[in-house]
């Protein structure tokens, strides 16, 4: 298989930075969202954010649909916005270079207890490439 190099999605919801970064909320009276990851300035629905709170720990699985996969994901979680669109910078972070190894789904594990009781926000941005 081959693929084509399609660049950064990012969770949809509230630009910041530069290029299509964006950052979304999760209240602390929420367990459970699910966003768009939307590819380029157009958000191109190509798969899904997903949060899930358990405890002390939020669960960040990002999933894209065939014919799309990721070989990077970058994630931000604090209580303060994002102010850095970088992603490399982010402190969450998985990243593949053989192609055999490219996936369509990754689950980060947060530890929130830090942020009991505040709002988070959350940057999540995937490197997408496309099956040819």
């Amino acid at each position: 298989r081959t693929f084509a190099d399609l660049g950064s999605a990012w969770a949809v919801g509230m630009r910041f930075g530069t290029g299509n970064a964006q950052y979304m909320t999760f209240l602390s009276s929420e367990n459970e969202k699910t966003v768009v990851l939307g590819l380029g300035n157009n958000n191109i629905p190509v798969g899904t954010v997903h949060l899930l709170r358990q405890g002390n720990f939020l669960f960040v699985t990002f999933t894209t649909n065939y014919p799309y996969v990721m070989n990077q994901v970058h994630l931000y979680v604090s209580n303060v916005a994002p102010v850095n669109s970088n992603p490399g910078g982010f402190p969450y972070q998985y990243t593949v270079t053989d192609p055999a190894q490219y996936f369509n789904t990754y689950t980060f594990m947060v530890d929130v207890s830090a942020y009991a009781g505040q709002t988070l926000y959350i940057a999540a941005h995937a490197h997408v490439l496309i099956t040819q």
